[in-house]
């Protein structure tokens, strides 16, 4: 995992000094490494103990583990959209294609550096064992919640994706034992999700979240939690590279079913491809 993986995975557990002096390092890694400790905690207007203690915070020995790792990370950092001799000329469009391909594909490199054996496991015990799926999300995370609804419907699996805050309350109500509900949330602090998946808790649903942080309301309420990569504004929740991120665990889960159930999963899905295309596309209304 790189280290900026690491220090955002943290960063909303950190104090509001830690959180500071996160930032401060996120945003001038250059300048971190080639400082001593004196000279960051007086550039941050921290004291050195603050540095230390932030460091073994997010799992390092101490301040030349820090930069070892920022140092590590700099040689393997995306390099700037390229710069003119000519003021006048700015990048290409394509130029700004490339950028954005390799932002979405650090962010999928993030999410999966973000992925554990064991935590894929127990989410696919959640996915076996549910006898209904409910996806929750909101705003863009509702668009992912939706996508994850007609990928499972694929494979015929009962699922199905609650995009407001009335339908996710009165579905949280309904669940039970034998569900399984997913929330998806970037910040992972959307309230009124928060609030629906903390009933779908307390109503004895097995939870699984996706989200950024590895602490937040949404996770303290999750059996399961996986994390996604993505910018380092924890409110930049439109974000292609977050959706991105979304997206791919999603592909992630719904190939992991396959994968666990493959006779039947594969089989389910080329009877439903049966289906639609014996059927065709549905007739428009006439207007």
């Amino acid at each position: 995992m790189s280290i900026s993986a690491l220090i955002k995975m943290h960063h909303n557990q950190l104090t509001r000094t830690e959180q500071r002096l996160a930032d401060y390092i996120l945003a001038h890694q250059q300048q971190v490494i080639m400082r001593n400790i004196a000279s960051l905690a007086s550039a941050t207007q921290l004291g050195e103990a603050t540095i230390v203690r932030f460091c073994r915070k997010i799992g390092l020995a101490g301040f030349a583990a820090l930069k070892r790792e920022l140092t590590a990370e700099q040689l393997q950092s995306l390099q700037p959209l390229p710069q003119s001799d000519s003021p006048a000329e700015q990048p290409s469009l394509l130029d700004v294609a490339r950028r954005l391909h390799q932002l979405n594909q650090a962010s999928l490199d993030e999410t999966l550096a973000l992925q554990s054996n064991a935590t894929l496991e127990q989410t696919a015990t959640l996915l076996l064992g549910a006898s209904q799926i409910n996806v929750y999300g909101i705003g863009m995370s509702g668009i992912s919640a939706l996508e994850a609804k007609y990928r499972f419907m694929r494979i015929g699996m009962r699922i199905d994706a609650h995009t407001d805050n009335h339908t996710m309350l009165l579905n949280s109500a309904l669940v039970g034992k034998q569900d399984l509900v997913i929330g998806i949330s970037h910040t992972g602090e959307t309230r009124d999700l928060v609030d629906a998946f903390q009933n779908a808790k307390q109503n004895g649903a097995s939870t699984l979240a996706i989200t950024r942080y590895l602490h937040s309301p949404l996770t303290s309420f999750a059996d399961v939690t996986l994390l996604t990569g993505g910018s380092q504004n924890r409110y930049e929740s439109d974000a292609s590279m977050i959706k991105a991120s979304q997206t791919w665990l999603i592909d992630l889960l719904f190939n992991m079913a396959i994968f666990i159930n493959q006779g039947r999963s594969i089989d389910n899905l080329l009877e439903v491809m049966k289906r639609i295309e014996k059927n065709g596309p549905p007739e428009r209304p006439v207007s």
